[in-house]
Formats: C-alpha cells, structure tokens, sequence
C-alpha cells in the first residue's frame, strides 16, 4: 500500500525537526559550558558538557515529546551552573554572562540559518517564515527557485533551525534570568544558599511564574530582532545584486 501525500509530508516534517534537535542541542549545550568555564565555573565541564557529542546533551523525554507532535521543538539536558564558583569585581556580570549563555547562542544561530537561506534562495524573511511551515506549503512555494526536492528539503530545514531557536532563546532568557538574579541574591554577602525548603519552591515555581507572565512578550522581541537583522541583511543582498 503505497503511502499518502499526508503521511510522507508527517515523516518529512518529524525528520526535519529531529535533524534541527541533533544540530542545535549539542551546540548551545556545549557553549554554556564552555563560556561557563571562562567566566570560572567549571561545573557543566565537570559533568561531561564541554563537548560536541549530542548523547551527553540530548533529553530523552524531549525527543520522545517531540516525535509524538505534542510540541514543535524540544530542550537538551540542564546543565547546571554553580554560582559560588563566580568572584570577583564583576560576579554579577559573569553570572549572567553565563546563564544567558544559551539564549545567546539560539539567537546566533537563529540569525545565521536565516540569513543562509537570503543568500542561497534571495527570499524574504518574512514570507520565508510564513511559506515554510511544512512540507506542504513549501512544496508549492517555487518563486525563488526552489523547485528540486533537495532545495524544500534545505529550506525546510532552515526554516525550522530559525523557529527553534527562537523558541529556545525565549524560553532560556526568562528562566536563567530568573535563576541569575535569584542565585545572586542568596549567594551575595551573608546570604548563604541553603537547601530550605523555600529555597527549592521558589526555585520551581519561580520560573514557572515569570514564564507565564513574559514568555509571549519576550519571544515575540527576540522574533522580531532577528526578522529585523534577517531584513538588513536581505536589503544589503538586493542592493549588491
């Protein structure tokens, strides 16, 4: 029984989404470890983090939700960064160097992936977001000479690496601010982080909290950052051509 059109664009699209997980999870995995160590915690280094190998980065439970369609993109394994091991004139800096760390690296690529798919097809950011969210609307998006397989393939994929990220830098941005500024506080001065029970709820549901309050807001920034860095870059590319 051969397979139908809506069946193979569900396989194309799941095997899409888990080339971006293997892709980006170990990358921004391996950056907060790396940048963690720099700043003076060599924690996540410790725990076998510093490294490009997608097994010590990749959650099990993430991938398995992922296949399943129950959410459009996935985290990788916390990586744990101790706040005692900052010092120094610029501890408040380092801490949040470091736990934003991850954030960062989303967006970087987030900007890269979009700005290869300006170079390589010559398509609006914007439309290049609206056209390419399955395999389905790609498949008939041919303006920009994207008419072999291979080519909806790569968009596709781009496509995704962009829309990940963003979820990721906004989710990642909330949450390690959040444990920045909480982190800080305890450790500062005479306030010694304890294992109080207070301690460890404001630790789970604080996060829980400003997600809900910010998440919309500060993903919808971090979109509009990179569309705007995507339509300089499309601008300068028209100009050149």
């Amino acid at each position: 029984m051969s397979m139908t059109v809506q069946a193979t664009e569900l396989i194309i699209d799941r095997l899409i989404l888990l080339i971006t997980y293997f892709t980006v999870i170990p990358i921004i995995g391996y950056f907060r470890a790396l940048i963690a160590e720099k700043m003076g915690d060599d924690t996540p280094k410790q725990l076998g983090f510093l490294t490009l190998n997608p097994m010590e980065h990749v959650s099990f439970f993430w991938l398995a939700v992922m296949m399943l369609g129950l959410v459009p993109f996935g985290f990788g394994r916390y990586i744990p960064i101790n706040p005692h091991n900052f010092y120094g004139k610029w501890r408040s800096l380092k801490m949040v160097v470091a736990y934003l760390s991850d954030a960062f690296a989303s967006v970087v690529m987030a900007v890269i992936a979009l700005f290869c798919f300006i170079l390589f097809f010559g398509a609006n950011p914007y439309e290049f977001l609206l056209k390419f969210a399955h395999a389905h609307t790609a498949a008939y998006y041919s303006q920009y000479a994207i008419t072999s397989s291979f080519a909806i393939v790569a968009a596709l994929l781009l496509r995704n690496i962009v829309f990940f990220n963003s979820m990721l830098a906004g989710f990642n941005t909330i949450v390690n601010l959040f444990y920045a500024g909480f982190f800080y506080f305890y450790t500062s001065k005479r306030n010694a982080l304890s294992g109080g029970d207070h301690i460890q709820w404001s630790m789970l549901i604080g996060p829980i909290i400003v997600l809900i309050l910010f998440v919309d807001v500060v993903q919808a920034a971090i979109i509009r950052l990179i569309i705007t860095l995507g339509m300089w870059f499309w601008h300068m590319i028209s100009l050149v051509s």
